[in-house]
């Protein structure tokens, strides 16, 4: 039932709720600090998702990945594999 999937993880090595979102097929507005939700982000080829620092850059985060939806749920797709533990 969600359309896109939020977190706040800072500095998670590896975030098993980040995947399970991607693994759903749902485009991610995450915090854009260094760490494991940055790295698995920028893994494939394509944006699966937008980062934001603050609360403004978070609402225009919000806001390009609802005009680019079908874009980043393309690229998900695209890169599914990436996010899966069947490897």
């Amino acid at each position: 039932n969600a359309h896109i999937y939020i977190t706040g993880s800072i500095y998670d090595a590896c975030p098993m709720h980040l995947l399970e979102g991607l693994g759903c097929g749902l485009p991610v507005l995450y915090f854009d600090k260094a760490g494991g939700v940055q790295d698995i982000c920028n893994l494939g080829l394509g944006d699966v998702g937008v980062g934001f620092n603050d609360i403004d850059s978070m609402i225009k985060g919000l806001d390009i990945i609802v005009e680019n939806y079908v874009k980043y749920k393309n690229n998900i797709q695209t890169n599914i594999e990436l996010y899966s533990s069947n490897m």
